[in-house]
């Protein structure tokens, strides 16, 4: 009988056991959102607040949708994929709002083909515009437009090797399966390698997110007269340092973003209320061709250390 309870109650122990269950938390993944050339990029969602005009389709963090706007904000220059980023003083983080039907698809998978003409392949994350793909000064209309999607997580471009050619401005390709190539005006569209044939020659182009194989005119090739280097903050005599951590704000008092790291402005500013507010650049980072800062105002309250 002893050995029956016995049995009963590690029965009963085992039931009533407490099992501990470790939850782990989802990892939020950033997701992007390429926004359309000539999109107002507004400090509040209201369709008269200030804003500055996006010169070219850039990509932006995605970060909710409110009704008819969508909120995002700036993208690091190390999270440019396959579009060009609108890149504040290194340190700012800003925000801003676009209206929703703004947003431009890109390419969901990597697309390709190849055949005798050539071949042609395109990485997640290129810009569809109409019936072609754009992307670093190079337009390329497939036979079939691949499958594309407006919200897209990070990329991983590649990195091009420096050239000493380049493909001229207006040059055309024939790809397979019907496709041909583009090289837009002022872009500067690398020539990796190239061979004779007896069309011309056999090139081979290699850009971040695409390449291309196929046979031009020998004419088409030209060599690089100006490497194409990256933009740098211009220095500047007198600077202030905004704090990691500082909130940012527009001159109307509306949030702007957070400084992420230290981040420098140029001179003293003026005083807005309690905040100090300075005119800084925001560069357009990967353009192809390049195109001037935009710029605009930003505010922040700081501390009698940030004096310059």
């Amino acid at each position: 009988m002893r050995g029956a309870t016995a049995a009963l109650m590690a029965v009963l122990a085992a039931g009533c056991a407490t099992t501990n269950v470790v939850v782990v938390p989802s990892r939020r993944v950033t997701q992007y959102a390429v926004i359309a050339a000539g999109t107002p990029l507004r400090t509040r969602a209201e369709a008269d607040a200030p804003s500055v005009m996006l010169p070219v389709a850039a990509l932006f963090r995605r970060v909710r949708a409110r009704g008819a706007w969508l909120e995002v904000e700036t993208a690091a220059r190390a999270e440019r994929q396959c579009v060009p980023v609108i890149a504040p003083p290194e340190g700012m983080r800003l925000r801003f709002f676009v209206a929703s039907d703004a947003v431009r698809p890109v390419t969901a998978d990597d697309a390709s083909a190849r055949g005798p003409d050539g071949a042609w392949q395109v990485r997640t994350g290129v810009l569809a515009d109409g019936n072609s793909l754009v992307h670093a000064g190079l337009r390329i209309t497939p036979g079939t437009m691949p499958t594309t999607r407006d919200a897209h997580p990070a990329v991983r471009p590649q990195p091009v090797p420096a050239s000493g050619e380049r493909l001229a401005p207006g040059t055309t390709m024939t790809l397979p399966d019907g496709a041909r190539a583009e090289v837009l005006p002022g872009a500067v569209v690398p020539v990796r390698s190239r061979r004779a044939a007896a069309e011309g020659a056999r090139v081979t182009v290699e850009l971040p997110c695409a390449r291309v194989e196929a046979v031009v005119p020998a004419s088409a090739v030209l060599p690089v007269l100006d490497l194409d280097v990256e933009d740098r903050d211009a220095p500047t005599p007198v600077q202030t340092e905004v704090g990691a951590g500082t909130a940012l704000r527009w001159p109307d008092g509306s949030p702007a973003g957070r400084a992420l790291g230290p981040a420098s402005v140029p001179g003293e500013g003026r005083t807005v209320d309690d905040a100090r507010c300075w005119r800084v650049a925001l560069r357009v980072a990967g353009a192809t061709p390049a195109v001037a800062p935009l710029e605009t105002e930003v505010c922040a309250v700081l501390g009698p250390e940030a004096a310059p």
